[in-house]
């Protein structure tokens, strides 16, 4: 055991005991120490990039290279060590990676597009400053320091934001449907663009666009929280995109969003704290709760499938409505593993819930998992019952679960296809601190730093043909077809359906930390998934 004392050029200090045999995982450990980020924006991933120093070692002030043994680079106990942190982030849509990060007070961002060449598609400006970034299949928008945003991709996705770029300042968030954006701007007005059927049009509600506190949507509509706690939505009318009177009543002392594919819904605060829910939009898709309204009380938080809602009460129970194949449907049988004692719910509450596509997974404060919904989607999984305990993570691709247990080991249940079956991967999963998922494969990053992947291997679950490159990984981000896989000397690995990369915008995808994309396992799908 070696105790050493970091220094940060902040003036922060943290005091790190490790095992660890490399200057890497000493550096993992490091991150591990400092404080997480809000992630605040969907599919971001943000990492910290650690460069450490040591007089003793490199007198000349180069960095301890991550691959050096702490034997090998004379560091014994009670050693300090000065470390010098950036901040980076990956971020994906359907199509294309980001990355981006900060050096020397100067944010840099780049991108690289995944799919084939398409004449409606523009190339991404050089960013700088980057604070957020928002995207639709095609295009992406991004938020920069000063509150202005620059949008690129498709134009009718939104990519082009010139008839409304005079309003978009002092930005502080954006969501987006499948093609459109909507910005939130420091004084709780809201500016969106893009398509009009799927909420990029929100002049006929404008009036009531003041005092947003935060948005959400589904695939076609928005829905705006304002600080007063009432709601307004914009959007396709069958999406969640207009509510009746009724509901509209209702909505009042909102204190959460959630949303489904094509329905919303809204806790709203009781007098006496956690309250009840309120849901609009397409009832075979959550929109229509009144078969539960009585059993939705003292509500704390929702989750979503697909095509479902999850109500987690005060009391650790949960309440589900929307399509029953969905996992909107909790049947007598689920309900009484929540309260048994033969190991699985043991009567001990909900910690948390995590979807696929047409399923739910539960994860109890003991440790122990409990699923419902369809069993091809990950809805049954009782041939790993016994294998799911000590867990303390879950992850989902579309239609399978991935668990992480406290021991390090990964269980995958659910479509063999999507990943739910680890076979061929079981002895090499240890070690795992974190698991990424495209729609149908699953990559676990291990303590070592390397990757193991498994599921549909045109889609990330074979990365044997970059598996020489997979090592000395910082994170792992994820598109629905691709991962990417960010190194410690800033370099990006990529795998799965990545499509035709083209090159001529990818040799020097971060120059300030000299990162190169890497085009092996490289694979072309004619599937749509």
């Amino acid at each position: 055991m070696v105790l050493v004392k970091v220094l940060f050029v902040s003036g922060r200090q943290l005091l790190v005991s490790t095992e660890e045999e490399t200057i890497g995982q000493l550096v993992l450990r490091i991150c591990e120490k400092l404080p997480q980020r809000p992630e605040g924006v969907l599919r971001l991933c943000y990492v910290a990039r650690i460069q450490l120093f040591w007089a003793g070692q490199n007198p000349d002030g180069a960095p301890l290279k991550p691959s050096s043994s702490l034997r090998d680079a004379g560091i014994r106990d009670g050693d300090t060590l000065t470390a010098v942190l950036h901040d980076a982030f990956l971020v994906a849509n359907r199509r294309s990676f980001l990355l981006g990060g900060a050096s020397a007070g100067a944010s840099l961002l780049r991108s690289w597009d995944t799919s084939s060449s398409s004449s409606s598609s523009s190339s991404p400006p050089d960013v700088t400053e980057v604070l957020e970034i928002q995207s639709t299949p095609f295009a992406f928008s991004a938020v920069k320091a000063d509150g202005s945003v620059v949008t690129w991709g498709r134009a009718e996705e939104g990519g082009d934001s010139a008839h409304v770029q005079e309003q978009l300042e002092q930005v502080t968030q954006i969501q987006a449907t499948e093609h459109s954006f909507a910005a939130l701007r420091a004084d709780g007005t809201v500016v969106s663009w893009g398509d009009a059927d799927f909420g990029g049009d929100s002049s006929h509600v404008q009036a009531q666009l003041h005092g947003v506190r935060c948005i959400q949507r589904t695939s076609r509509a928005f829905a705006a929280l304002k600080i007063d706690g009432t709601v307004a939505v914009w959007g396709d009318p069958h999406a969640g995109g207009k509510v009746n009177e009724s509901v509209q009543e209702q909505l009042q002392n909102v204190k959460e969003i959630q949303a489904t594919h094509s329905a919303f819904a809204a806790v709203v605060r009781s007098p006496c704290g956690p309250g009840t829910v309120v849901a609009w939009g397409n009832p075979g898709a959550g929109g229509d709760a009144s078969e539960v309204q009585e059993e939705l009380k003292q509500v704390v938080a929702l989750q979503s499938s697909e095509g479902a809602f999850v109500a987690l009460r005060e009391d650790g129970t949960l309440i589900a409505w929307g399509h029953p194949n969905l996992g909107g449907c909790l049947t007598s049988d689920v309900q009484a593993r929540f309260s048994s004692t033969d190991g699985s719910g043991s009567g001990s509450s909900v910690g948390a819930v995590q979807a696929s596509e047409g399923a739910f997974a539960a994860l109890l404060e003991n440790g122990a998992v409990i699923t419902w919904g369809l069993a091809h989607f990950g809805g049954d999984c009782t041939q790993v019952k016994d294998q799911l305990f000590g867990v303390m993570a879950l992850q989902s691709s579309s239609k399978a679960f991935a668990a992480i247990r406290r021991d390090g080991r990964v269980v995958a249940w659910g479509c063999s296809r999507s990943g739910g079956c680890t076979r061929e991967v079981e002895d090499e999963l240890w070690g795992v601190r974190k698991v990424q998922a495209t729609s149908h494969a699953f990559a676990a990053l291990r303590s070592d730093a390397s990757v193991v992947t498994w599921g549909r291997p045109d889609l990330g679950g074979d990365s044997s043909m970059v598996r020489s490159q997979l090592s000395g990984i910082w994170a792992l981000q994820s598109s629905p077809r691709a991962f990417a896989a960010l190194r410690w000397d800033g370099e990006v690995v990529l795998w799965g359906d990545t499509g035709s990369l083209r090159r001529r915008r990818t040799k020097r995808l971060w120059r300030r930390w000299g990162a190169n994309v890497k085009h092996c396992g490289v694979r072309k799908s004619g599937m749509n998934i």
